[in-house]
């Protein structure tokens, strides 16, 4: 429900198939470019704009597509974007979000890939001045998923929230790698990361927070939970935390867990099937990340 509700509050749509553009005529809010088969959008000073990517892909190819969303200041823009497909193509996707003073970008991403696909995504993020960026990445398509983020903060008073959600089944591989860097004082970050994993699924999470010696007053929290709904689904995380700062709050953290089977017995226990008390907990347990996909 979350991503429909999304989907239908978006003001543009933009299409990518196999890999090519279908640009989009420049509007009052923001100017559209193509070079090189790279897609910039560059959003006016003090707009207001939400932004609808589908992405399809088939067949057994390479493809490649690289999008750079700049925020003026003051901009706010929402990019939501839904990767589909069919096939065993391979897809490397590439997102810059570059956001100026004052700016705000939400960017939340649904990969539903071909289960015969390989996807690669690479996100790199650079706040300037009290400019905020929050991306919700939600996973559950290709075989072979490798997903990397990398935030710079650059100014002071950035804010960056990342949130992942991982819907692993059948014998998929999802790996997640997640690099913040704090280089100013007075910024923080947030990154939270649940996986349920099913079937002989696997997940693995590489997550680094680094605070250089001039950013004091720096805070910045990283979360991964793992919930595993078979005994041959596996999941392995290692956050790191790498600090040069005294004045900060850092913390990191991760759990790897099953169903409560006391929840589960008192769900029961109200006349709800096992079946459908399973699914409830699953649910519970992913809507941290989901409500977040809504605006």
């Amino acid at each position: 429900m979350k991503r429909n509700e999304l989907m239908k509050k978006s003001d543009f749509n933009i299409e990518i198939k196999n890999g090519k553009w279908q640009v989009p005529n420049s509007e009052n809010t923001f100017k559209s470019e193509l070079k090189e088969k790279i897609l910039i959008l560059t959003f006016n000073a003090n707009s207001s704009s939400s932004i609808k990517i589908i992405s399809s892909n088939d067949g057994n190819e390479e493809k490649n597509q690289k999008l750079v969303i700049k925020a003026k200041e003051g901009a706010k823009v929402l990019i939501s974007e839904e990767l589909t497909g069919s096939g065993n193509y391979c897809l490397k996707n590439e997102t810059e979000l570059l956001v100026a003073k004052d700016a705000q970008v939400k960017f939340v991403s649904f990969e539903k890939n071909s289960y015969l696909s390989e996807y690669s995504s690479e996100l790199n993020i650079k706040l300037s001045e009290n400019a905020s960026v929050s991306v919700v990445s939600i996973c559950e398509g290709a075989k072979k998923v490798s997903n990397e983020i990398v935030a710079e903060l650059n100014a002071k008073e950035a804010q960056v929230e990342l949130y992942g959600l991982i819907k692993g089944y059948k014998e998929q591989e999802i790996i997640n790698k997640v690099s913040v860097e704090h280089k100013v004082p007075s910024c923080t970050s947030r990154a939270l990361y649940k996986g349920i994993y099913r079937d002989k699924s696997k997940g693995t999470f590489d997550g680094l927070i680094k605070v250089q010696p001039d950013a004091q007053k720096t805070e910045a929290i990283q979360t991964v939970k793992s919930l595993l709904l078979s005994p041959d689904a596996t999941s392995n995380a290692t956050p790191q935390l790498i600090i040069y700062a005294d004045d900060v709050k850092c913390s990191h953290g991760s759990t790897v867990g099953r169903l409560d089977e006391q929840a589960l017995f008192y769900l029961q226990s109200r006349g709800i099937p096992e079946k459908g008390a399973k699914e409830l907990l699953i649910d519970a347990f992913a809507n941290e990340v989901l409500d977040k996909c809504d605006i």
